[in-house]
């Protein structure tokens, strides 16, 4: 008897071996895959910082800014890297719809946040590849469209005016 259960527990060994070994080369592609996406946007990561860092790579993005001004140049780069995080976030179930809502309305409530977005809004709906991509781009547009428009000047106050 014992010896009939010592060859059971032998012959369910190597089935064990067989079918993890089958259940983790079925992980490598998906694996594979995350760790390029991750290294790829490592590399955006820096190529930004980069740009942040030296006029002279701000140049070579060429007509990719709308000012002149090399303070507004970084923060337009900065809050590129603040939405490919959010985008990123979303994208692994990390950010919630609400919380992304709630943040995409204080940035683009903001001048830096509000010119990021009318100057990259197009692209990246453009290039948004996956249904979740496409929600992302949804979701901030959504808030950017529900922003008032900002005002030329400052607003009269109601006692303005009157004397």
């Amino acid at each position: 008897m014992a010896g009939e259960r010592h060859g059971a527990a032998r012959a369910l060994l190597p089935a064990a071996v067989l079918a993890a070994a089958v259940w983790s080369v079925g992980l490598q592609p998906g694996v594979v895959r995350a760790r390029r996406d991750q290294a790829l946007r490592s590399l955006h990561v820096d190529l930004l910082r980069m740009a942040m860092d030296d006029e002279v790579y701000r140049r070579c993005w060429g007509d990719f800014f709308d000012s002149a001004d090399p303070e507004q140049q970084r923060a337009q780069l900065y809050v590129n890297m603040i939405f490919s995080h959010w985008e990123l976030m979303f994208e692994l179930n990390a950010l919630t719809e609400v919380a992304l809502r709630e943040a995409a309305h204080i940035v683009l409530a903001g001048s830096d946040g509000r010119r990021f977005w009318e100057g990259s809004r197009d692209i990246r709906a453009k290039s948004a590849s996956t249904r979740r991509k496409r929600r992302f781009h949804e979701i901030v547009d959504g808030e950017y469209l529900c922003l008032p428009t900002p005002s030329a000047g400052p607003t009269p106050s109601p006692t303005s005016g009157s004397g």
